[in-house]
């Protein structure tokens, strides 16, 4: 904490930012008098740009074995025609950190909204300015983080593990160990359920207690909105 003029301490954004993993009732009882988030969004910017690097060559190889095989199936298509999306896939791929700031900033204006609904039908104390503060902060563990340790395993496995979609969603320890070989859809849903996105999940019921002060039944409600919206969005898109 530094010390203004007026001899008041003044939140820290960047110890605030730590505390969400180390002491995170700390965390959000300053959010809740001082909605800071820029340190929170150079942090989960950067762990989520370095996590995006290291695991890109092995989720590019997943995702062309993926397109090659689907194209394989596919009677209508030529070699040029099959080339010429690979061709562009990997394009499209090599590009994937630039679309990380504006997922960012998507999901936590998301899950604000969501809070804020909550927040309405719980009588809560919070404003949207609150809520993009908290849910910037959890983006440190629920993507930032998650993203470092997806890509340092996958530094570590090597490009050769990493084969088709599924791949990538069992990479991290997750439900989706228990049906490996289950469709990708069922898969995606299970990774879902992954330490990281539950842990940003109980930071969220937290944050609606503390930051907010809504009773307990809209914090959990709130969590879960925004965790199984998250899975249905996997299940829907997983390809």
């Amino acid at each position: 904490m530094a010390v203004d003029p007026t001899g008041t301490e003044r939140p820290n954004g960047l110890s605030t930012a730590l505390n969400v993993i180390v002491a995170p009732r700390e965390a959000f009882e300053t959010l809740r008098v001082a909605p800071m988030w820029a340190w929170a969004l150079i942090i989960a910017l950067v762990t989520s740009l370095i996590g995006t690097y290291l695991a890109g060559p092995a989720q590019m190889h997943a995702v062309h074995a993926a397109m090659v095989a689907q194209m394989a199936a596919d009677p209508n298509l030529d070699e040029a025609q099959r080339n010429a999306r690979i061709a562009m896939g990997d394009k499209f791929g090599s590009f994937s950190w630039a679309f990380i700031p504006l997922i960012i900033f998507l999901v936590v204006a998301l899950q604000s909204l969501i809070m804020l609904i909550f927040n309405a039908i719980g009588s809560g104390s919070a404003t949207f300015k609150h809520f993009w503060a908290t849910s910037m902060n959890i983006m440190i563990p629920g993507f930032g983080l998650y993203s470092l340790v997806v890509g340092i395993l996958a530094l570590v496995r090597g490009v050769n593990a990493y084969n088709s979609t599924s791949d990538i969603y069992l990479s991290v320890p997750s439900l989706a160990w228990i049906a490996p070989h289950a469709g990708v859809k069922t898969v995606a849903f299970l990774y879902y359920f992954n330490p990281f996105f539950l842990w940003a999940a109980v930071l969220i019921a937290m944050a609606m207690q503390i930051v907010a002060r809504v009773p307990k039944v809209q914090a959990y409600l709130t969590a879960a909105t925004i965790f199984f919206g998250g899975a249905i969005i996997q299940l829907v898109t997983a390809r």
